[in-house]
Formats: C-alpha cells, structure tokens, sequence
C-alpha cells in the first residue's frame, strides 16, 4: 500500500533543499514582485507619475489579505486575486478608489 507524507505548505525551492525532491506542481510556488503594499504605491507613483498614491496606503494595509505576498502564483489570474486587487487599487482614480471596500 502506497504510503504518502505531508510536507506542509513549502515552496519547491524548499522541498528541493530540504527533503531533495522537487514536486510536478507546488501551489505554494510563487514569485514575490513587492514587499509590501507601500513599496507597490511608490512603483505605481513612479510609473503613472501621481505623486498622491500614498494616501491609499493605510486603507490597503487594513484590507483582508493585506499581509499576503503580492505575488505572482501558479493557477492563473484566480490564484494572483490579491496582487491584481491591490494594482486595481493603486491603480484606480480617486473616484473609483472610494468604491473599494
């Protein structure tokens, strides 16, 4: 009878180093593109060029998930939800930004 083992939630850069497997598939992959929601607004600032992004960050941080990696992840757009709600946030005019619950 096959015997399997849980390894938890562990990156395969994990598993690799650790356990010296690497798996087809891990959700627990992903690649971290900012540090933080502060670090997110000054890149949108940079880029967009509008220097008012910063007001929006005591709301980002208080939001569900706000301590989750703005990260890219496996499993397509539903997987990466709290990277592209955060973008939509710095994103949105000042209109639209009252909108985000």
């Amino acid at each position: 009878e096959e015997v399997t083992l849980p390894y938890g939630e562990e990156a395969s850069a994990e598993l690799l180093a650790v356990h010296g497997f690497l798996p087809d598939e891990n959700e627990a992959d992903y690649i971290e593109l900012f540090d933080s929601a502060e670090e997110l607004l000054r890149a949108v600032e940079a880029i967009t060029r509008r220097p008012e992004l910063s007001s929006r960050l005591p709301r980002m941080e208080a939001s569900e998930g706000a301590d989750y990696p703005l990260a890219l992840r496996p499993g397509g757009l539903p997987a990466c939800a709290h990277l592209l709600g955060s973008l939509e946030a710095a994103l949105a005019t000042d209109d639209e930004f009252h909108l985000f619950e």
